[in-house]
């Protein structure tokens, strides 16, 4: 393991054992006014899945339903030992009913040695109107280069999945996060990958028959050490842009990427020019976005997932709001306590029809999902029923996604258990009561 990640995470754990130890003495926020915002479990929910570490959701069968494909990184590695040779991992897939409740598919394998990858993106990169999936594997963090992989499989528009024509391609060490979209605008899906060990962003141009053209790299400061990564218009050119969290020995930060002129077609490759870094919390593990402040431009949220000193051994978990101003710029960022420990994930919808985005922050060691509501200015408070309450087992929530599953109209959310390997739908009780 790469010595400062090591030493980070050693840090991390310190300071969630301090934040327990101060729990009976130390809030984690006020709660806001309003009608509580409450969710049950969907009839049949919890769900088993093997191995549940993180999931994508989208309509893999295209029956007008939302589905849910799970990353289950050890599926058919009988040994759990890091980088096992042969190692496969696999994709469950759920199928929506339109309900609330699913069916199950037989699981996919994602590609041989694909043991242990830590991502999944959906995207139609094969243009055939079919899903497909993208799953990253890191192959381990160390001095000793270890290329990556990226795996691509095949969606048939039934819900089933086989592994593409080339799959996997090499990227650098560390391969995490992606972004799925256009970026040279020839009509065919391309794929952002955020390397955290080579401090770089690789970008797969897609050919739109099964597989990517080239690649090309955007390098970062040194010691970066890019984890998610996002891709939307910051600067509203017309043109898309990236967003990295940032967890490397120079300092926890977001890197905003812009283009500064125009693509001009398939071979270009961008240019991707200007970057601003951003400090924000300890460790920020995940990015969402959305225009919090109802001001027409695009803000980015950030969950941070190891506690930052407020006061002298006073921990607090934060998110992170970084407020754009249209022109790839950001303002300094301002900080939320959630009232959970260590938020691995942070995704935006407006859970309570008030016309604000909300945010829900899935956190590992609480195991609760933090439930924060927006005003519309900016600015969060977490609602009356946050956190709310799962029961995982050790090691907690690790996910969180948001759809309306039952389809009533009102959004719901999917979480997964990391080490109870379960996912379970919360059906939004607002929607339940009309």
């Amino acid at each position: 393991m790469n010595s400062v990640r090591g030493l980070k995470m050693l840090w991390s754990a310190v300071a969630v054992l301090v934040v327990f130890a101060l729990s009976g003495i130390v809030g984690f926020g006020q709660e806001g006014d309003g009608e509580a915002v409450n969710f049950m479990d969907a009839p049949e929910s919890p769900i088993e899945v093997e191995g549940a570490w993180s999931a994508v959701i989208g309509d893999f069968n295209e029956d007008g339903h939302a589905d849910i494909a799970v990353l289950c990184p050890f599926f058919y590695s009988p040994e759990h030992t890091y980088m096992e040779e042969g190692g496969t991992a696999a994709v469950g897939i759920l199928l929506g009913n339109g309900d609330g409740t699913f069916k199950s598919l037989p699981y996919f394998p994602v590609g041989d040695s694909s043991y242990d990858p830590v991502w999944i993106a959906a995207g139609d990169f094969s243009n055939d109107g079919h899903l497909d999936l993208a799953v990253t594997n890191p192959r381990g963090f160390s001095f000793v280069s270890f290329p990556s992989d990226v795996y691509l499989l095949l969606g048939d528009g039934n819900g089933g999945f086989s592994s593409a024509p080339g799959s996997p391609v090499k990227t650098g060490n560390g391969a995490s996060g992606m972004a799925a979209a256009d970026f040279d605008k020839d009509g065919n899906l391309d794929l952002a990958v955020a390397c955290e060990m080579k401090d770089y962003i690789s970008i797969f141009y897609g050919d739109g028959a099964e597989g990517f053209s080239y690649e090309q790299r955007i390098r970062l400061t040194f010691n970066t050490g890019p984890l998610a990564i996002v891709a939307a218009d910051f600067n509203e050119d017309s043109y898309l842009d990236l967003a990295t969290s940032n967890i490397g020995v120079n300092g926890d930060s977001v890197f905003v990427v812009v283009t500064d002129v125009e693509i001009l077609g398939q071979g270009t490759g961008g240019p991707f020019l200007k970057v601003h870094e951003y400090e924000v919390g300890e460790w920020p593990e995940s990015l969402a976005l959305g225009d919090f402040n109802e001001d027409g431009h695009l803000d980015i949220a950030v969950a941070n997932s190891s506690a930052l000193e407020v006061e002298e051994w006073v921990f607090k978990y934060i998110v992170s709001l970084l407020l754009g101003d249209g022109t790839g710029e950001f303002a300094d960022p301002i900080h939320v306590e959630i009232d959970g420990d260590k938020p691995d994930w942070i995704i935006t919808e407006d859970f309570d029809n008030d016309g604000y985005l909300d945010l829900l922050t899935a956190n590992m060691v609480s195991n609760d999902v933090s439930f924060l509501r927006g005003d519309g200015h900016g600015g969060f408070q977490l609602a009356p029923s946050s956190p709310l309450q799962m029961i995982f087992g050790e090691f907690g929530v690790r996910w969180v996604g948001a759809e309306d599953f039952n389809e009533d109209g009102w959004s719901d959310f999917a979480v997964l258990g990391a080490g109870s390997d379960t996912i379970t739908m919360k059906l939004n009780k607002l929607g339940l009561e009309d």
